[in-house]
C-alpha cells in the first residue's frame, strides 16, 4: 500500500512482513501455477538472513524491496518480477524514478533457479549496505552477471 507523505515528491510504502510475502505467492501459485518461481524466492529469503534486513512489499504480482522499512516507492527499489511466457525472472533496479543518466538503473534476467543467487550478487553489488541497514552506496558503471 502506497501512502502520499508529506513531501510531495515521496510515495511511502507500506512493508509487509517476509511471512505475509511468502503467504502471498503461495495464494497466487495456488490459483495460477506459473508464479510458483515467486514462491519459491520469497520462501528463500524468509529463510535467509536477509529477510530481517530487506523490506518488502507487492505491487500486483511484481516483489519490490528496499533497505528500509518506510521506503519512498520511487527510490532505490530492486523490483523482482516474472515473465510468464519465458519463465525468467527479471530483477530491475533503479535509484530514483528520474530517467536522467545520472542515475544507476540495470535489468537482469535470469532462470528461476538462479534468482536468489541473483539476489545475493545485488546485495554485494551494493558493498553490503542494505544487508547491513548503513547508507546506500552506488556503484556506478558496475554491472551483475
Amino acid at each position: 500500500m502506497i501512502f502520499p507523505s508529506e513531501k510531495a515528491s515521496e510515495m511511502i510504502v507500506k512493508t509487509e512482513s517476509w511471512q505475509r510475502i511468502a503467504e502471498f505467492y503461495r495464494s497466487l501459485s495456488a490459483e495460477h501455477p506459473v508464479f510458483q518461481p515467486m514462491t519459491q524466492l520469497a520462501e528463500r529469503i524468509e529463510a535467509s538472513p536477509y529477510a530481517k534486513g530487506l523490506y518488502a512489499w507487492t505491487s500486483m504480482h511484481t516483489l519490490c524491496i528496499a533497505q528500509t522499512a518506510e521506503p519512498d516507492s520511487d527510490k532505490e527499489v530492486l523490483r523482482i518480477s516474472l515473465d510468464t511466457r519465458e519463465g525468467a525472472l527479471i530483477l530491475d533496479f533503479q535509484e530514483t524514478a528520474s530517467q536522467l543518466p545520472k542515475y544507476q538503473h540495470w535489468t537482469r534476467r535470469c532462470p528461476p533457479e538462479e534468482g536468489f543467487s541473483r539476489l545475493e550478487r545485488f546485495l554485494r553489488l551494493k558493498t553490503g549496505s542494505w544487508k547491513k541497514g548503513r547508507e546506500f552506496e552506488c556503484n556506478r558503471g558496475s554491472t551483475v552477471d
